[in-house]
């Protein structure tokens, strides 16, 4: 996610911290009118649990063979960016498994405030005990991850449950109408109070909701095609030898943004029209393109689904470089792979 930082690795999954994150210790601090320090180690513990929550989404997907490439943290807690794409099944218990943990962290505490010596109030006003408040906090967590209202996990379980029945397709728009309408209630609400959260939370819900049947209906126009059929195959390549004036060159003179860089038949860079620029500014027009391409990118076989080659393109990764036999045969950029798009529907239309 863009503007997000690389904290740590737990279980193989970098963990990321987006730059709204501080801002929710400011205000879960300012909300529990007490100590400061009281506030910021309750917002600590809060965000460990929503932590806790995403590693239940990742790893039940890792059962079903589901990499997470990261789990970002943010003002409106987790996001776990898993790779691939769940059957409705799989969809259900994933989503099922970031509320269970919350629930089941409630249930634990619950316990353990029944069975320790200390009497503990479950007031959360009257009571300023950590146990307690977290105790309320991943009640809260679970509950309202559980609202049927998409992208929540409440959404994602009804669009799963509604996939099995009459297909992903319907099962989405349904699921992204209903999280639509509660969104807007959520918005008023907040208006109305006023109440700052709820309006951000209303926003969040119905521009997510709009993004993930987007998600949807792209991926359901690319299936069964494959990285063959959307390639740029007329492509200005370069050589680790080459000069950035060289590059620069064929920018100009050409509409390409994105550069395969070789070295004899084997791709071992990319380099864009932000790295050259940056090359020309720092070492002029003699210095060698190998010194400022990027050597970590994408590569999908030329048979590879165009749904995947979709959900690998990214800001940090803008083309995929496809191949065949090891063989550089084309290039794949978000242009190109919209303009394949408006053809295919085009195509659909006339039939």
């Amino acid at each position: 996610m863009p503007g997000s930082l690389q904290v740590g690795v737990i279980a193989g999954i970098p963990i990321r911290i987006h730059w709204s994150l501080p801002l929710v210790f400011l205000y879960v601090a300012w909300q529990a009118e007490s100590a400061g320090a009281y506030g910021y180690i309750l917002a600590g513990l809060v965000f460990s649990c929503v932590l806790l929550h995403e590693l239940g989404h990742s790893l039940t997907a890792r059962r079903y063979g589901l990499a997470t490439s990261s789990i970002t943290l943010t003002f409106i807690g987790g996001l776990a960016m898993l790779e691939g794409r769940p059957t409705p099944k799989q969809e259900f218990w994933i989503a099922l498994a970031g509320p269970l943990v919350n629930i089941t962290i409630s249930a634990g505490l619950f316990l353990y405030m029944l069975v320790s010596p200390i009497e503990y109030s479950l007031d959360l006003v009257s009571s300023k005990n950590l146990v307690v408040s977290l105790f309320w906090a991943n009640l809260v967590i679970g509950g309202f991850n559980l609202i049927p209202a998409f992208p929540l996990d409440g959404g994602r379980i009804i669009r799963a449950i509604l996939s099995m029945a009459a297909g992903e397709d319907a099962g989405t728009r349904v699921s992204v109408g209903i999280g639509q309408a509660i969104a807007a209630v959520i918005f008023v609400t907040g208006l109305v109070l006023p109440e700052v959260s709820l309006v951000l939370i209303g926003l969040f819900v119905f521009f997510g909701a709009s993004a993930e049947l987007n998600r949807t209906t792209t991926l359901s126009a690319l299936a069964g095609r494959s990285a063959r059929e959307a390639m740029m195959t007329s492509l200005f390549t370069l050589n680790t030898g080459d000069s950035v004036g060289r590059a620069a060159e064929i920018l100009l003179s050409s509409s390409q943004s994105q550069f395969p860089v070789r070295s004899g038949s084997e791709t071992v860079g990319i380099i864009g029209r932000a790295e050259i620029a940056g090359g020309l500014r720092k070492s002029g027009t003699e210095a060698y393109v190998a010194e400022f391409m990027r050597r970590e990118f994408p590569r999908v076989d030329a048979i590879e689904e165009l749904g995947r080659c979709a959900e690998l393109l990214s800001a940090a990764s803008p083309v995929l470089i496809v191949e065949s036999e090891g063989q550089l045969v084309g290039m794949i950029d978000k242009e190109n792979l919209s303009e394949f798009l408006m053809l295919n529907d085009l195509e659909s239309s006339r039939r």
